[in-house]
Order: structure tokens, then C-alpha cells, then sequence
């Protein structure tokens, strides 16, 4: 199984040069842009399969091409991480990257999160002692069925539910006029 170092530096491409995404205009994100300058995290849930890592994504690409630095936009998914703490993965960043959590503005971007035991309680304590940081999280339609995860981020979080793509999507997708 991969550490978390290695999976940091292969799955944040962009603080190794350009980044590119391929990407298809989907309708919430435009929804969610409107709330990436305020400080609540955003969750992103919905089925498998529906685009949240590349949503996830394209909040990167786009921070970047807004002028955040590059090496302040981390990602990280919990996909072979179930036993990993938030703050580990965090800690693991400052050693890789060189960089204060406490120093200006942080894009912090945390994919499958359902998959980490106590996920909501991890991420409201980043919440609570990094003020700089922009939180999104991602995962699953069960990921706030677990009694307790809506109060626990409760007033700090914006859930966004990401539907399966729309006909006009679809269309969008395909080069399709519509």
C-alpha cells in the first residue's frame, strides 16, 4: 500500500508544473463557485461515478488560475486511507510541500471522506484552528446518514448534492447545440 507522502506528490500534479483538467461545464458548478469565498466547507455528495473528484478538480485548477499558489492547493482522497487522520495527511503536506497551514490562504481538498472513520469530527477541528483554509469534501450519498455528522459541522458546512449528468449536460458533453 502507497504512504501518504507518495500519494500527495502523485495526485497533486500541479506542484510539479501546468495542470490541465479535462473538463465538461456541469451545471453545480457554478452553484458552488458562489460559495468558495465564504468560510464554511463544502461538501460535495451524490452517487458514485457522478463527477465529485472532478469537481474537486476543477476548484484547483481554477484557484490556481485565480492566483493561489500552486503549492497551496492540496488534495488528498481516503480511498486506501481509511486509518488516516486528517491531520496526519496535513502534517505530511507541511513536510512535503514546505509549507505553514497557518500562512495566507489554503485550498484544502478532501476526496471520499466517508471512508474515514470520524471524518466529520477530523474536519471540524481543521475547521476551528485554520481560519485560512478553504475546505472541500466529497463523498458518498451516505456520508451524513451517520447520526451526529450534520451537527457536528453544523453552521460550518454547505452541502451540495451532485446529480447524475442532466439531457443538457449530456448534450454539452457530446458538442451537441442545445
Amino acid at each position: 500500500m502507497p504512504n501518504t507522502r507518495e500519494v500527495l506528490e502523485e495526485r497533486n500534479p500541479w506542484w510539479r508544473g501546468p495542470f490541465t483538467l479535462d473538463y465538461h461545464e456541469r451545471s453545480i458548478y457554478n452553484t458552488l463557485r458562489r460559495y468558495m469565498d465564504q468560510r464554511q466547507v463544502l461538501a460535495l455528495t451524490g452517487l458514485r461515478r457522478v463527477g465529485k473528484t472532478t469537481l474537486l478538480l476543477k476548484a484547483a485548477q481554477d484557484a490556481i488560475q485565480e492566483g493561489l499558489d500552486p503549492l497551496d492547493v492540496v488534495y488528498f482522497s481516503f480511498d486506501e486511507f481509511h486509518d488516516t487522520e486528517v491531520r496526519e495527511v496535513l502534517r505530511t503536506y507541511e513536510r512535503v510541500t514546505e509549507r505553514d497551514l497557518r500562512s495566507g490562504p489554503k485550498l484544502v481538498l478532501l476526496d471520499e471522506v466517508q471512508k474515514l472513520d470520524g471524518w466529520s469530527d477530523q474536519v471540524k477541528a481543521i475547521y476551528d484552528t485554520y481560519p485560512d483554509l478553504k475546505i472541500l469534501v466529497s463523498g458518498s450519498e451516505s456520508l451524513f446518514i451517520r447520526r451526529g455528522s450534520r451537527e457536528t459541522l453544523a453552521g460550518r458546512m454547505f452541502e451540495f448534492r451532485v446529480e447524475p449528468l442532466s439531457f443538457k449536460e449530456y448534450l454539452g458533453f457530446l458538442g451537441v447545440d442545445h
